[in-house]
């Protein structure tokens, strides 16, 4: 997996020299959050835990697509996890996940009337990669990306919208919607066998909603 990460960044930057791309920095502060869902013998249960605040921060290009369509490539380091208070096997469980994320969004850009800003708006899929992180389970910490806790791969969705000024300055929202399961094996097993065969599976999944601003660097280079 790590593999296929590093050739993505590879062929993305690639891209992005041959283009009349721009580049540009973001900062954001994430409302992280995650998200269970149970399912056995017919029934299924949802629960969320209680969201954390931290961060992202990173670069991201924009590349050219037509007059009003561009292909946004991301990369980011995220802070992400959240607060479960009593309600996971019995013990108050508190993840903090560190990823390398890439959002491709692809974007819909038009000027904003009488001035020199532009909304944009757009979305596309989200890969993520896990870097480090410590997990607080019953008062004992360990790392967070092992089979006893949560796998190191996660994907989703990414959605975007927000403004650019003339200056270059760019003010965004994300919301970061996670599609496949992040629990890993043993993890699973063990809260399946705490439900005495009550409960078949387990998903756990993460969001995050977050709140940008970023600097396009070479913005004059995009407007030629």
């Amino acid at each position: 997996m790590k593999k296929i990460f590093l050739c993505t960044i590879a062929i993305l930057f690639a891209i992005a020299s041959f283009a009349q791309a721009s580049f540009g920095i973001k900062a954001s502060l994430n409302d992280a959050n995650q998200r269970l869902h149970a399912s056995g013998n017919g029934l299924s249960a949802g629960n969320s835990g209680s969201s954390i605040i931290s961060f992202q921060v990173g670069g991201f290009a924009d590349i050219p697509i037509s007059r009003n369509f561009n292909f946004n490539p991301e990369l980011l380091l995220s802070g992400e996890g959240a607060n479960f208070n009593d309600n996971v096997g019995g013990e108050t469980l508190k993840p903090r996940l560190y990823y390398l994320r890439i959002p491709l969004n692809f974007l819909y850009e038009t000027p904003i009337p009488r001035t020199e800003s532009k909304f944009f708006i757009g979305a596309g899929p989200d890969f993520g990669f896990g870097l480090f992180g410590k997990t607080n389970a019953g008062g004992m910490q360990t790392n967070s990306f092992q089979d006893s806790l949560f796998k190191r791969f996660d994907f989703g969705l990414n959605f975007i919208g927000g403004i650019e000024v003339g200056s270059g300055f760019r003010f965004s929202i994300n919301y970061n919607l996670g599609l496949s399961s992040i629990i890993g094996s043993i993890f699973s097993d063990a809260l399946i066998a705490q439900t005495g065969g009550e409960v078949s599976s387990f998903q756990w999944k993460n969001n995050v909603l977050s709140f940008s601003i970023g600097y396009v660097i070479n913005k004059d280079r995009r407007e030629k």
